[in-house]
């Protein structure tokens, strides 16, 4: 039962954050919330699509190109502030690490 207390207090807590933001919010569709929360995810998600779809991203892996697939992760990244550089923000997924050097192999990438 602890992971399921620990789990509703952080769900909780998540909800707490957002009114607190969003005091205003009288629904999903509302337009503010729709300008700072959804559309530039949604216009990442369709960047990802075009840039590391499951086709594509098959093909680069395939001819193991790993340094294309980090470079296009880095561009929906830079697009859409989902992924950072430095220093991070909740919600977001580090790749600056990555940056500093090229990726060769699989096997690099592990370091």
């Amino acid at each position: 039962m602890l992971e399921v207390d620990y789990v509703a207090d952080k769900y909780a807590r998540v909800i707490e954050l957002f009114r607190s933001v969003h005091d205003q919010l009288e629904s999903w569709d509302d337009a503010r919330f729709q300008k700072e929360e959804v559309s530039y995810k949604l216009a990442a998600v369709k960047k990802f699509a075009e840039l590391l779809g499951k086709e594509t991203f098959s093909d680069l892996l395939t001819r193991k190109s790993f340094d294309e697939i980090l470079d296009r992760a880095r561009k929906v990244g830079a697009s859409s502030g989902l992924l950072y550089n430095s220093a991070p923000c909740p919600g977001t997924t580090r790749l600056g690490r990555l940056r500093r050097r090229r990726i060769s192999s699989p096997r690099s990438s592990r370091r």
